[in-house]
């Protein structure tokens, strides 16, 4: 929650897996969201150690935006998903756009 405005709605989506939703934002804002909750989670300190082997936390991001990349819930939740299980594949730590 710290890492978003005050006007956008973060939730559990299923899981482990969470979504934003910022109205009224533009593509470019859009990245630089992502790119901040990135940078929110890579300077976490989870405090945890198991067998000296500290636990981290992932972080892959999916954008999409309505009505440019889908007109209903549905199609733009499962393209936002489909970007980030791109990053996820290929890492993770990145943002599928």
């Amino acid at each position: 929650r710290n890492a978003v405005r005050e006007s956008d709605i973060p939730a559990r989506y299923r899981g482990d897996e969470f979504a934003v939703i910022l109205p009224g934002t533009d593509s470019k804002t859009a990245e630089e969201m992502g790119q901040k909750i990135l940078a929110a989670f890579e300077s976490l300190d989870t405090g945890h150690a198991t067998g000296g082997k500290i636990k981290t936390i992932g972080v892959s991001v999916g954008l999409s935006r309505y009505p440019a990349d889908a007109q209903d819930c549905e199609r733009l939740i499962r393209m936002a998903f489909n970007k980030m299980l791109t990053v996820r594949e290929r890492g993770g730590g990145g943002i599928g756009m």
